[in-house]
């Protein structure tokens, strides 16, 4: 039997805390890129924005104990788990934190703190690294232990039946 982590336990806590942070952090850093793009593309930027915004949003509602919260953001730290390199292809994205095992041409281990998001797609600037692929250590935690967590277990109270009802006598 899995033991069951009540919503309002401090790791979920922890969790969406480090989201809403990184949230924030890279809706600042792609406004920023939006803004310094002399090239006129700024849909990337602003689905990258979107992206954030949408982690920024169901953190807030894990924290608020929200079941939609709980569901989409299991989705949103998902996407964060994997790191795809290759010469002109790759994928990272993480809000918060991350801490990224990585093998291929080189192995290694990279921790980052804030926010980031690279994707790209037969992309003419090649990346340092030849080929790599690895896993966001830190976002596989997190999805582990949001896996675990029980929408029905609270560490507080309940306000709804704090006073019982009375029987008219």
């Amino acid at each position: 039997m899995k033991k069951r982590l009540p919503i309002t336990h401090w790791t979920v806590r922890a969790i969406s805390v480090c989201q809403v942070f990184g949230a924030l952090t890279g809706i600042i850093r792609g406004l920023f890129a939006m803004w310094a793009s002399d090239q006129g593309n700024t849909l990337p930027n602003a689905v990258i924005i979107l992206l954030y915004l949408a982690t920024g949003i169901a953190a807030t509602a894990l924290w608020f104990e929200e079941e939609p919260g709980l569901q989409w953001m299991r989705w949103l730290v998902a996407l964060q788990i994997p790191f795809v390199q290759s010469v002109h292809n790759g994928y990272l994205f993480f809000a918060g934190a991350t801490g990224i095992v990585y093998g291929g041409s080189r192995f290694g281990i990279q921790t980052f703190i804030g926010a980031g998001c690279e994707i790209r797609l037969r992309s003419p600037a090649p990346f340092t690294l030849p080929f790599a692929i690895g896993v966001n250590a830190l976002a596989l935690t997190m999805f582990v232990v949001l896996s675990h967590v029980d929408l029905g277990l609270s560490l507080w109270p309940s306000t709804s039946s704090a006073i019982p009802p009375t029987t008219g006598e």
